[in-house]
């Protein structure tokens, strides 16, 4: 492995541009580096994590998470209150295009086992939000090497054509 990225490296170098290449844990992800800005440690540690990598949040929004919760369990309420086994082959060629999304919900209550399970489900997402510390999968210095790159303006990042690289370019 150490020989594949010496020889990207020196390819990279004998095209006359500045070079910076980071390896992850794995081996895969490359982070090639094509811009006149030298990426600290931290940079090319984060950017060889990969473009899909998720950082921990430092905080969890309750508000949201309700929110998404209720859209969840409005969507269940809604597939029962429509459900008709003999729709399967309607025609639905006669239903407009475009309408208003619309915010109605059916009443609660009226199937015992959603309610339960919607309450079940709350109750389980909010307790394990309440747990004390947050993990996180950054260090000090990704953290702050993503803070830097989120508000660089001189360079552009793009996944690599082929393998899973990464790449800096100006």
């Amino acid at each position: 492995m150490d020989n594949i990225i010496r020889t990207l490296s020196e390819t990279i170098n004998t095209n006359a541009v500045s070079s910076t290449v980071g390896e992850s844990t794995m081996g895969l992800n490359v982070v090639g580096n094509l811009s006149s800005r030298e990426l600290s440690r931290g940079e090319v540690a984060l950017l060889s994590k990969g473009l899909k990598f998720c950082p921990t949040p430092n905080e969890l929004d309750v508000f949201a998470l309700r929110k998404d919760i209720n859209y969840f369990v409005r969507r269940i309420r809604l597939r029962d209150f429509f459900y008709d086994p003999d729709a399967v082959d309607a025609d639905f060629s006669e239903t407009p295009g475009f309408r208003k999304k619309s915010s109605w919900c059916p009443e609660k209550g009226r199937e015992i086992a959603i309610e339960a399970y919607a309450k079940a489900l709350e109750e389980k997402i909010l307790s394990s939000t309440k747990q004390g510390k947050i993990y996180r999968n950054l260090t000090q210095d990704e953290r702050r090497a993503l803070k830097d790159l989120r508000y660089a303006k001189d360079i552009v990042i793009k996944e690599a054509d082929k393998g899973s690289g990464v790449v800096v370019m100006d």
